[in-house]
C-alpha cells in the first residue's frame, strides 16, 4: 500500500512538471486536426531521444546518436558550405556550435514557456498547409481564420529541394511568411525547419540565417508563456 501511495505521488509530480498540463487553458489549437497537417506520431529513437515527444535536456545531452547517424556526423552535414545533397550552403549550425548544445537550450526555453515542441511546430505546420491548398484559387498573399484568429500567409517557392541532414524522408521548396493579424505578429520560415522541431526540436543554430526562435513562435501563435517554471537539471 506505501509504494502504491508512493507511485501514485511520483505521477503526479511529474503530470504538474509535464509542460503538456502547463498550458490547457491558453492553448486553442488541435494538434489532432489532419486535414491540413498530419503530426508526426510519437516514438522512442534507438539513441534514446523522443522523436515529436518531449525529453528532458539531461536525455538530450547523453545522446550519441539521432536517427542512427552519430552526432559528429549530423554537425558536419550542417556546417555552412555543405554541398552534399543533406547539406546546406546556408548551415543549419554555426561554424563552431554544438548540435546538442543548441538542442538541450532550446529543449530548456520551451519547456521553462510551459509548451512542448510540438505545440510550437504544428499550428504552424497546419496554417501553412492550409495556404498551399488555397493555391488553386490563385497566387496569394491568402488571409484566413485558423484556432480562432486571423491570418495573412505569403509563400515563396525555392528553385530545388533542400533535404533534411536527419535522412528522415523530410524535404521542402516552400519559405512562408504568416502574419497574425490580431497581435500583428509575423514570422518567416522554411518549411523543413518546422519539421525539425517537431520531431528533433531543432530550431536551427543561432547563427544560421533560417533559425525560427521558439520566442518568435509562441508569439505570433498569441500564446502567453509560463515563466515560473524551474529550469530542468539537464
Amino acid at each position: 500500500m506505501i509504494m502504491k501511495q508512493k507511485i501514485l505521488i511520483l505521477l503526479f509530480v511529474l503530470a504538474a512538471a509535464s509542460p503538456c498540463f502547463a498550458q490547457e487553458s491558453n492553448y486553442r489549437f488541435d494538434l489532432a486536426n489532419a486535414k491540413y497537417y498530419e503530426p508526426v506520431p510519437i516514438s522512442r529513437d534507438a539513441g534514446g531521444l523522443a522523436i515529436a515527444g518531449t525529453n528532458f535536456s539531461f536525455q538530450i545531452r547523453r545522446c550519441e546518436t539521432i536517427n542512427g547517424i552519430s552526432i559528429a556526423e549530423l554537425e558536419r552535414r550542417m556546417r555552412p558550405g555543405n554541398k552534399d545533397e543533406n547539406g546546406s550552403i546556408a548551415g543549419f549550425l554555426g561554424k563552431d556550435e554544438k548540435l546538442l548544445d543548441v538542442l538541450a537550450a532550446d529543449n530548456d526555453f520551451v519547456r521553462r514557456s510551459g509548451f512542448t515542441h510540438r505545440q510550437l511546430a504544428i499550428p504552424l505546420l497546419q496554417i501553412s498547409g492550409r495556404a498551399i491548398e488555397m493555391l488553386k484559387t490563385g497566387p496569394g498573399p491568402y488571409e484566413f481564420k485558423h484556432a480562432g484568429t486571423d491570418w495573412r500567409v505569403e509563400l515563396t517557392y525555392t528553385r530545388g529541394y533542400q533535404l533534411s541532414p536527419f535522412d528522415d524522408e523530410t524535404r521542402t521548396r516552400t519559405d512562408f511568411t504568416v502574419t497574425n493579424l490580431q497581435n500583428d505578429e509575423t514570422i518567416k520560415y522554411s518549411r523543413l525547419v518546422l519539421l525539425m522541431i517537431e520531431r528533433y526540436g531543432f530550431y536551427e543554430g543561432n547563427e544560421t540565417s533560417y533559425r525560427v526562435d521558439p520566442g518568435d513562435i509562441i508569439k505570433v501563435l498569441g500564446l502567453n508563456p509560463n515563466r515560473k517554471r524551474d529550469k530542468d537539471n539537464g
